[in-house]
């Protein structure tokens, strides 16, 4: 062989190793870039509702089974109202503090709460706290009678509550239990509760205009 052929034979190998030395480590940045690309994201975890210290007393946690009959913010058709709704245990959904009131009727304390509930909420929510309220009925707007829709529509309308909850409460669910299992309170009843631990911070047996313990609790849960 010629030494210019050697010279051509041995340039095409040089040429053919380059290009496929060259080739796996192009196509291997592609395949990597890609597969960072598509990892999902999973997340924050699933929240899990606490099993131990259950009820409504202070320093326990209300249970996940308590629903009542209702209307939501803003609503006109009756459904069932969760516990389950005020549940923000990682905060994905801003709810700063939950209130859930306990209220008669032929209670002068219900309905001087009552009368000035809706304009509170806004107050709140001018100062960036979402507070999520439910007022609790437990009878009728006869006073005589087990609670219903009745007494839901009634208190709502009279009091303008369509920026917070309003639902009837025939098993008096958030009443503290005494030792012997009976109940015994006055009204209204102002129950706080820990959205991120569903734990009931205060229970107030009167109406407390300054709402001191769900304002401390609201405004740490806002600073988060």
């Amino acid at each position: 062989m010629s030494l210019s052929m050697m010279l051509k034979h041995v340039g095409t190998v040089a040429l053919v190793l380059g290009v496929a030395c060259g080739s796996p480590s192009s196509d291997n940045g592609s395949s990597s870039d890609a597969g960072a690309a598509s990892a999902p994201d999973t997340g924050p975890p699933p929240c899990e509702w606490p099993i131990e210290n259950m009820g409504v007393a202070t320093g326990q946690h209300v249970p996940s089974n308590l629903a009542w009959q209702g209307f939501g913010p803003g609503e006109t058709e009756e459904r069932s109202i969760s516990i389950e709704e005020f549940y923000d245990c990682h905060g994905a959904e801003g709810i700063h503090g939950v209130l859930v009131i306990t209220s008669q009727y032929g209670c002068s304390r219900c309905t001087a709460e009552a009368s000035e509930l809706t304009a509170k909420i806004a107050e709140w929510a001018d100062e960036g706290l979402n507070i999520r309220v439910l007022t609790l009925k437990l009878e009728d707007s006869n006073d005589t009678k087990p609670a219903s829709m009745e007494g839901v529509n009634h208190w709502r309308d009279q009091y303008g509550l369509t920026t917070s909850y309003v639902a009837y409460d025939n098993g008096y669910s958030m009443v503290p239990r005494e030792g012997n299992g009976g109940v015994r309170f006055g009204t209204p009843i102002n129950s706080v509760i820990d959205p991120r631990t569903m734990e009931v911070v205060d229970v107030i047996q009167t109406f407390d205009r300054t709402y001191a313990s769900l304002l401390e609790l609201a405004r740490m849960r806002a600073a988060e």
